[in-house]
């Protein structure tokens, strides 16, 4: 499980509320893979990460083209990692649901903590210095 804490705010409503989201489905989805029942969930969590990223980092991605963030283009590869890999991900539904269901919680929790708490906390600093 994820707690949203303040270091996670970016102080930009509208993408604070989109990370929110995202924790909280991640939270919902992490309770049903602890109870072993997450194989009927993966078609909705793959179906919301597939939409969250789309509008999510297009969203994210315009803010800091228009504030010149110099890293920009990283954060952007970013995002194309993380949707690549949910695509392969989502390939494999075919294949075994449970383990599936372990390698997804397990990816999107680090990519959560590490992509909001590291890099995007990286580009609210160099707003805030703005």
């Amino acid at each position: 499980m994820i707690s949203w804490n303040n270091d996670m705010d970016s102080g930009i409503f509208e993408i604070d509320e989109q990370h929110q989201e995202l924790v909280r489905r991640f939270n919902n989805f992490e309770s049903v893979v602890e109870i072993g029942n997450a194989e009927k969930e993966l078609d909705e969590v793959f179906q919301f990460l597939r939409s969250y990223a789309i509008f999510h980092f297009v969203d994210e991605e315009e803010i800091m083209l228009k504030c010149d963030y110099p890293g920009v283009y990283g954060h952007i590869q970013q995002h194309d990692e993380f949707s690549k890999k949910m695509f392969v991900l989502h390939n494999q539904l075919k294949e075994d649901r449970f383990s599936l269901s372990l390698k997804v919680s397990k990816f999107v929790e680090e990519w959560i903590l590490e992509h909001i708490g590291i890099e995007d906390r990286a580009f609210w600093e160099y707003m805030r210095q703005r």
